[in-house]
């Protein structure tokens, strides 16, 4: 079965997404925050840019991963609101769903609890964490509704 998607569906979330693209992270910001001399200096050069936003979201400056981590969840976020058909995304987020669920089968075969492996865990997938602990952990399966619309 083929579904045929009108491309007039589409075209807003290209518009938006192109002009998006002129915030992202160039080459020569992330070399510069490569080449500072420490976290402090890299951090001022992050607050410099539109991932600023999230820089009140950390309480140390070495928690860089929460601020792109928060970046990339209003990104997804965007995203997903952009787009008509949002289960079309869900192709994208499997990667980390994937990561997600390697990591906890690992952890609960070791013998490691929730816990122990929640800060090595994406919270970027089509697959709510929680979700995925629940039925790995606990053998709870609620649905995880990836190919629905409002999914």
């Amino acid at each position: 079965m083929t579904t045929q998607l009108p491309q007039q569906d589409f075209a807003y979330a290209t518009g938006r997404l192109r002009a998006l693209e002129n915030f992202l992270l160039n080459n020569n910001e992330i070399e510069r925050m490569v080449l500072a001399k420490n976290a402090k200096e890299a951090y001022k050069i992050l607050n410099e840019l539109d991932y600023s936003n999230h820089i009140g979201d950390i309480e140390t400056v070495d928690s860089f991963q929460q601020v792109i981590d928060s970046g990339l969840k209003d990104t997804k976020g965007l995203i997903r609101g952009s787009i008509p058909h949002r289960w079309i995304l869900n192709m994208i987020w499997f990667r980390f769903d994937y990561h997600n669920i390697k990591t906890l089968l690992k952890a609960k075969i070791s013998g490691k609890t929730y816990e122990d492996i929640k800060e090595f865990l994406i919270p970027l997938g089509a697959i709510e964490v929680t979700d995925l602990v629940d039925y790995i952990y606990d053998g709870e399966f609620s649905g995880f509704n990836i190919w629905q619309e409002n999914a």
